[in-house]
């Protein structure tokens, strides 16, 4: 495998982004392997390695961080409500509009249409369940 040409070090980037490496016979993530050998022991299951710049690649030692799983969602959950969350299909405009028009008695099922959203969520809107800090 070495001397074919696709040969790449052993060393390949999966969807999410992260560098793995073969080690010892498999692909391990390239960050958790330098986590490793800097504190001189494997990582237990409730160790996370959490880049500081928020780069996946890039894995020098001064990147990179040994977190507990509980502390690591803990820093990325700071501030992730509504639409800080990257992923939030709505902003805090439409939520305003959503409730007032669930206060104008517009049948839900219109409103989840109109915004492109479930209409139980609109439910969940309107009851403060979704979206609760506006």
């Amino acid at each position: 495998m070495e001397k074919s040409g696709h040969w790449k070090g052993g060393r390949i980037t999966k969807r999410t982004g992260y560098y793995c490496v073969r080690h010892e016979g498999k692909y391990i993530f390239e960050h958790r392997l330098i986590m490793q050998r800097i504190i001189g022991r494997k990582l237990k299951a409730t160790e996370v390695v959490h880049h500081k710049n928020g780069i996946r690649k890039d894995n020098r030692p001064e990147n990179l961080e040994l977190l507990s799983k509980t502390s690591h969602a803990k820093l990325h959950s700071i501030n992730r409500v509504g639409e800080n969350i990257p992923w939030a299909k709505l902003t805090n405009s439409k939520i305003k509009q959503i409730r007032k028009l669930t206060d104008k008695g517009i049948p839900h099922i219109e409103i989840a249409r109109r915004f492109k959203i479930h209409k139980v969520y609109v439910s969940k809107i309107k009851r403060r369940i979704a979206w609760s800090h506006l």
